[in-house]
Parts: C-alpha cells; sequence; structure tokens
C-alpha cells in the first residue's frame, strides 16, 4: 500500500494542491497550488466597496487534451453552475456573504464571431509538469498557457477570463494568477479535470466533488489569500472579518483554534472538504471588489464593454435587412439578417437595449419562452442563446365584390387605434395594406351608391358608413377575404328612409332588385287631394329631386317600380339650418357649438392636408361641440339628407 501524506509547497506564487510519497499515515487529500503575493502589494489608496449590482465575467475554457475529451460541456456547465451558486449564496448555501458575480460562457471571440467559450485543442502532452524550483512563469510552469509550448494561447485577458483544464501531476487541483502579478499571457486559473465540475471526472475524489476547488481557484484570481496566510501566525489574509490561522486543516473538522482565536472552518479559501465549506466574509467581499475596482488586470471587467448579444437568426421574411441594437436613440450595432445563421454583436456597455428591425416582425425566444425585444445589460452580462426569427410585417388584404354590377371604383381608409394612417384611392377589386404594426386596425369604405351586405361589415357600425368590424393583427398577415357590395333593396321593408333635403335638392338614391334595369315613379303626396303624385320616371341608379318647385317644408315620397311594387314611404324636411357658415375663427383649443338643425346628420373632419381625421354622427341629437386637436384649417363636411355642405374653420 502506498503511504501518502499532504505536503504544501510555499515556494512560489501559486497555490498547489498536490499529493507527496512519504512514509506516513494514509491521507488522500490535496492541494491548491496559488502562493500569496505580499500584503501591501493589495492595499490600494483609493480602495472601493461598494457593490451595486452584479458583475458579470465572461469566461472561455482551453480544454487541452491529448487523445479524447478530458471533460465534456456538461462538465463545464456544471462547474459554472455550482461557481455561481457559491458566489450567490443560493441554494444550499445561505450562510455567508452573496459575491455579486456570475460566470458567462463567452459568446465572441476575440475576433468578432460567434462562440460557444469552450474551445477544445489536441495536445501531445498526456500531462502538464509543474516545477516549482523555476519561476512561476518560466516556461516549466506555463507550458499549458502557449501554443508554442504544446498549450493554447489565451485570448485577451482584459475581456476574458481564462480557464485551462488539462492534467496536471497527480494530486495538484490547479491554480491561479493574482490581480497584476504576471503578464496579460499568463493571467487565469488552470485545473486538473478531476477537481472540476460535479459530474464525471469531478467525482473522482468524492471529498472534492462540489465544483468548490474551483471557487477557491476564482478567490486567489480575485486577490484573496489563504486565511492561514501561508506563513502561520505571523502572518494573515489581510481581511479583517477572517480570524488569523496558524496553517490549514483537511477533512471536515468541526471545532479548531490557533493563533489566540477560533479558526474559520468553513470558509472557500480553506483546504477543508467541499462538503463543509460554504462561505464568503462581507470582508471577503469588499477585498474582490476592491480588486476589480483597482487593479490594472481586472477593473477592465467592472468599466469596459463587454457586454455581448447573440443567438440564431431564422430569417423567414421576404426581404433581405439589418437586425439593429439600439441603446435610447443610437443604434450600437446592426447585423445582416441571413437563414440560420448565428450572431454575435459588437461588445456593448451595461444599460437598456431594444433589438428591432426595420419593415419585418421579430420574435425573440430564450429557452423556448418568448421575451420582448427590450432588455437590459448589466457589466459583461450575455445577452445570449436567443432564436431571433424575422418574418415580413403583418398585412390586411382583400376584396370588394359588386352584386349585379361590373366593378367600379372605391377609395379605402385603414385606421389603427381610431387614427387613420393610411388609405387607397380609385381601388377596383383587390386591396391590401402592408408593413403594419401588431395591434388593432378597421377599414372604412367609401362606395357610391352602394352600401355594405351587412353579414361582412356593418352599415351601422361604431367606426362609422362602410365600417369593418376591429382587426386584430398579430405576427401574421390576415386575408378578410370579400366584402360583398350589395344593391340596396329598397322596394321592401328595409328600405332606405332620406330624412331631410336642403334647399338646393335632395340626393335620392334607388338600388335595383333585379338584374335589370327597372323603370322607377317618383311621386310625392299631395296633401290637396291626398293622393300620390307622379313627378318624374328614372331608370338610373340615383336621382336629384328638384325641390325648387315646391314651397313646403316637408315632402312625403315614394318610388313605385314598373312592376307595381311600392317603396317605403319617405318623408323629407326642408333644413335651411343644415347648411353651415362658411367660415368661422376660433382660437386654438378653444370649443364651439354647431347646431346642424337636424338629427341623423354626418360631419366628417378633415385636416389642411385633406387628411380625414374622423367622422361624428348625431343619431340623435342636432348639436355637437367641436375643440380642434391639431392647428391649421380645419373642414367640417356635414352630410344631411344626402346633401354635402362644407363648414371651414379656421385655427389660429
Amino acid at each position: 500500500m502506498s503511504l501518502r501524506i499532504v505536503i504544501c509547497c510555499l515556494k512560489f506564487s501559486l497555490t498547489l494542491l498536490w499529493v507527496h510519497q512519504a512514509c506516513a499515515q494514509t491521507v488522500n487529500h490535496a492541494q491548491c497550488g496559488t502562493r500569496h503575493l505580499t500584503l501591501k502589494h493589495h492595499n490600494y489608496p483609493n480602495k472601493v466597496s461598494t457593490w451595486d449590482e452584479d458583475l458579470h465575467l465572461p469566461v472561455v475554457f482551453h480544454i487541452l487534451s491529448p487523445d479524447d475529451q478530458i471533460v465534456t460541456e456538461e462538465q463545464i456547465i456544471s462547474q459554472l453552475e455550482a461557481t455561481n451558486l457559491h458566489l450567490q449564496q443560493s441554494g444550499d448555501y445561505q450562510n455567508g456573504v452573496t459575491i455579486p458575480l456570475k460566470l458567462e460562457l463567452a459568446r465572441k471571440d476575440p475576433q468578432g464571431n460567434y462562440t460557444s467559450g469552450i474551445i477544445n485543442y489536441t495536445v501531445a502532452s498526456e500531462s502538464f509538469g509543474i516545477n516549482f524550483d523555476q519561476p512561476f512563469d518560466s516556461p516549466l510552469n506555463s507550458a499549458m498557457k502557449f501554443d508554442s509550448l504544446g498549450g493554447a494561447d489565451g485570448w485577451n485577458s482584459e475581456y476574458y477570463l481564462n480557464i485551462w483544464v488539462c492534467n496536471l501531476p497527480a494530486g495538484i487541483k490547479g491554480f491561479a494568477t493574482f490581480p497584476d502579478q504576471y503578464g496579460p499571457a499568463y493571467d487565469g486559473i488552470v485545473m486538473d479535470p478531476t477537481f472540476f465540475g460535479t459530474i464525471e471526472s469531478g467525482t473522482t475524489y468524492p471529498t472534492y466533488s462540489g465544483g468548490k476547488s474551483f471557487t477557491h481557484e476564482l478567490g486567489h484570481w480575485l486577490g484573496l489569500r489563504h486565511l492561514w496566510g501561508d506563513e502561520g501566525c505571523t502572518s494573515d489574509d489581510g481581511i479583517s472579518d477572517t480570524p488569523n490561522q496558524d496553517s490549514y486543516y483537511f477533512g471536515c473538522p468541526s471545532f479548531k483554534t490557533s493563533c489566540d482565536s477560533e479558526d474559520m472552518l468553513n470558509n472557500f479559501m480553506q483546504y477543508t472538504d467541499d462538503t463543509c465549506i460554504e462561505i464568503f466574509t462581507q470582508g471577503q467581499q469588499d477585498f474582490m471588489y476592491s480588486e476589480l475596482f483597482n487593479s490594472n488586470q481586472r477593473n477592465s471587467f467592472m468599466f469596459g464593454k463587454m457586454g455581448t448579444v447573440s443567438g440564431v437568426i431564422v430569417n423567414q421574411s421576404t426581404n433581405t435587412t439589418l437586425l439593429e441594437i439600439v441603446s435610447g436613440d443610437q443604434v450600437v450595432d446592426s447585423i445582416l439578417i441571413s437563414s440560420e445563421t448565428k450572431i454575435v454583436s459588437n461588445y456593448l456597455s451595461k444599460g437598456n437595449y431594444e433589438l428591432r428591425c426595420e419593415n419585418a416582425l421579430l420574435t425573440i425566444k430564450k429557452n423556448d419562452e418568448v421575451i420582448t425585444n427590450l432588455f437590459t445589460l448589466n457589466q459583461g452580462e450575455q445577452f445570449s442563446d436567443l432564436e431571433i426569427i424575422v418574418e415580413d410585417l403583418p398585412s390586411i388584404s382583400g376584396n370588394l365584390q359588386f352584386n349585379n354590377t361590373d366593378p367600379i371604383l372605391y377609395d379605402c381608409f385603414l385606421f389603427f387605434n381610431g387614427i387613420q394612417i393610411d388609405s387607397l384611392l380609385g381601388v377596383q377589386s383587390d386591396f391590401a395594406f402592408t408593413n403594419l404594426e401588431p395591434g388593432e386596425y378597421y377599414l372604412q369604405f367609401e362606395v357610391d351608391p352602394y352600401i355594405f351586405d351587412e353579414n361582412n361589415a356593418l352599415l351601422t357600425h361604431e367606426f362609422g358608413y362602410g365600417s369593418t368590424s376591429l382587426i386584430t393583427l398579430t405576427n401574421e398577415a390576415i386575408d378578410i377575404g370579400s366584402i360583398n357590395i350589395e344593391e340596396q333593396q329598397i322596394l321592401s321593408l328595409e328600405g332606405i328612409t332620406l330624412s331631410s333635403y336642403s334647399e338646393k335638392g335632395s340626393h335620392i338614391l334607388i338600388w335595383s332588385a333585379s338584374e335589370f334595369p327597372s323603370t322607377y315613379s317618383i311621386e310625392v303626396w299631395d296633401p290637396a287631394i291626398e293622393s300620390f303624385i307622379q313627378i318624374d320616371q328614372t331608370v338610373s341608379s340615383s336621382y336629384t329631386l328638384d325641390n325648387a318647385q315646391f314651397k313646403s317644408d316637408e315632402l312625403t315620397i315614394r318610388i313605385k317600380s314598373q312592376s307595381g311594387e311600392i317603396s317605403n314611404i319617405i318623408s323629407l324636411r326642408k333644413l335651411i339650418q343644415s347648411i353651415l357658415p362658411k367660415k368661422i375663427g376660433i382660437a386654438y383649443g378653444s370649443e364651439i357649438e354647431i347646431d346642424l338643425g337636424s338629427e341623423g346628420c354626418t360631419v366628417h373632419c378633415f385636416n389642411s392636408n385633406g387628411q380625414f381625421l374622423r367622422s361624428l354622427h348625431l343619431k340623435s341629437s342636432s348639436t355637437f361641440f367641436f375643440r380642434p386637436k391639431e392647428k391649421g384649417l380645419i373642414t367640417l363636411r356635414s352630410y344631411c339628407g344626402g346633401q354635402e355642405n362644407n363648414q371651414i374653420i379656421l385655427v389660429y
């Protein structure tokens, strides 16, 4: 049987976990290989300890394997998850102080391309030797960190935490560089795969299977010493709330004292078993923050542009376009969209951002859940693993069908949230509005002399004459199909009734119920003989009544077909008041009362550019109040009994 004892090598600036062959009791312990700097090296004059928000550290793993991969992606993820739990004091770790750090796989390589953050290398060496009789930055102790020495060059250590995973001499867990200790090419953490992660080879030694060896080395990378200062009671780790300690401990002792105080056995900077280690102290948190704030090799992680947005674009759009990353009013990055392509942004400062795409609809998913295109990046955060689906913006399309006649021209108006945003004038059949944002729309048609079939577009809809119901757009185009334009059958109980006429004549519309034109007689009630008398005939679909010959203020009219069918009674009242004054000047923002003198009128409002604003329908009143919402020339057009009258309001 081999008898093994632990010997801690303290000659150089690294902390080494290793096991020597010797004639002594059997122990199966390993040590950290990171040795401390002198305490004064870390006494920054402008030390700061205020930690206001999470700080994200982009990490890259360089996996050095002689043949088969020595660790899997799952094992790497298990280590990241374990360390983030240790730092955040979540899960079973709730007795210490939270360290507001989160390690995340880098998603952008130094050349600006997408990366998984895990790089596998095939190397010639079965194991990388360590010789502590040589300086730490000598080729004998840093071969794993350089291509030229059979390892792998690290990435720019101002923007990445480099982690090399490779076989080390038996018993050595790993080692880390302190801030500003060596040049940037040496900076980072080295781990043996048997002490790395919480699954697979990381469970080789059950006492070190919790992933805490790496968390221990991360503490060194952030400036923390061993609690005993590596030199017994005459030395200290420089942190006030970690008691001075004479030496290290293995196993899981319940109580130890040295240097006239009780020793802290459950601290991450101890050598005790993973099952016993669980806390960082407030003083250690302050010290790590100070290193990040002040160290030349660490402050870029706190202040540099290190945030990243990355994912896969699924392009379903018919237009080639750009994905934009926007902060405020500034486009900070734009990426050409292509199908099924992994993308990554430029490095970003912490702040609020928006993903957007002109003339396209974005659906963004993370972990198969749809998320908003607005997001916030903390310092160094990786907004990654996104699925960005790019589709054409939805559209509304359809066509008008005209019964018993050839297609005629019509005007189509599109309303969004009750405001007209587009129009198609002089349309004959098909209509389409494209590149629309999601929301609620309705269409309004103007066709003369036809009206809409109530089964398709309501005649008396809340949005006014000839309007559709609300159309809700999400992320799909909507074809509302055919809207039928029917010839109104006035020779029935559903006939139209005109309620008024003006001195200039009333416009009476006649709709044929048959496929062929018919002759219609226009008859007026004569109270003198108490009978209807014929005043005219027509075969047209419209008829203008010349009422100048009538002196009475009220007329009763009916329409009779050639076959003898008779329409409903149409009552017409002469309403001179319905002709509004030509021009009124009012102050902007004031309110004016307008009396049309008749119920059942419709007033259309237009701005100075001729753009339709809205409609007013006076079903049970002749009076309405009007307050202009914009400066300029406003035109009101009233429709009472088929007669159009213009009203111009000049707003100052």
